[in-house]
């Protein structure tokens, strides 16, 4: 992601969040795969503690991936927010993602060289794009 695009993003979920409290911002983050930091019961709370919500969400998402940011953008943002990925697809066309384990690895990569000769999926026409992760 550009760090532009990663920085706004940054900036936008820490304005959706950061007034929930510390388990409910913890519970998006372990939820969306980003690091988070467990504290005892009713951490952020107490009136005898200076906790910085903001500091807290802005460290921890600088500390995270792009598709861990990516997936809770997407997550809060739902209506106006996509991922990536379906901005190459095209309307009206047959779309096929495949995800694999490493088990699966060997059957998708010979699905793929197959489906490729068969010009269902050619580099140089993206009419059906296939997308293997």
């Amino acid at each position: 992601m550009e760090k532009l695009k990663r920085i706004e993003l940054i900036q936008k979920i820490n304005e959706e969040i950061k007034s929930k409290s510390v388990d409910e911002i913890n519970f998006l983050f372990k939820e969306c795969d980003v690091p988070y930091t467990k504290f005892n019961q009713g951490y952020g709370h107490d009136s005898d503690f200076d906790f910085n919500t903001t500091r807290y969400i802005l460290e921890k998402l600088s500390e995270a991936g792009d598709t861990a940011i990516l997936s809770l953008g997407a997550h809060l943002f739902r209506s106006e927010f996509s991922l990536p990925i379906e901005s190459s697809w095209e309307k009206n066309m047959f779309k096929l993602f495949l995800s694999h384990s490493s088990l699966d690895k060997i059957f998708l990569s010979d699905l793929k060289n197959n489906l490729h000769r068969c010009e269902v999926a050619r580099s140089s026409d993206q009419r059906f794009p296939l997308y293997f992760a």
